[in-house]
């Protein structure tokens, strides 16, 4: 289970001591901004892979392809690594690099769709056809 509410205490203690560092030494407070978000994946690691092994049990209790556990992992894993990314770009004062990163892992995910898309559409043409 995620312990949200140390993430949280962490997360505001932090913003905290940002905001003071940015006034005396900018550049540690981007780097502790930094360190604070690679500490919160962390503890985002265990829980994922528990919410990965129920969505496996799920999937083969109802015969689903393991290809698609695979899909949503990647799916997920883009749009974490992207937002974590983009928010840190930004943070430095570098939106449009955050945009743009925003921008590819959209694209990062529709390209992961495609084999789902077309599994449906061989569904749809053979109930069709």
């Amino acid at each position: 289970m995620i312990d949200i509410a140390k993430i949280c205490i962490i997360a505001l203690i932090v913003c905290f001591v940002v905001v003071f560092l940015k006034q005396q030494k900018p550049e540690y407070a981007v780097i502790l901004s930094a360190t604070v978000c690679v500490i919160v994946v962390l503890f985002l690691v265990t829980p994922a892979r528990e919410m990965f092994e129920h969505f496996y049990d799920i999937f083969e209790k109802f015969n689903i392809q393991g290809t698609y556990i695979l899909i949503i992992a990647k799916i997920v894993g883009i749009s974490y690594i992207t937002a974590i990314t983009a928010n840190i770009a930004k943070d430095c004062g570098e939106s449009a690099i955050g945009t743009k990163v925003e921008i590819a892992g959209k694209i990062a995910i529709l390209f992961c769709t495609f084999p789902i898309l077309q599994n449906i559409l061989e569904q749809v043409a053979l109930l069709l056809g």
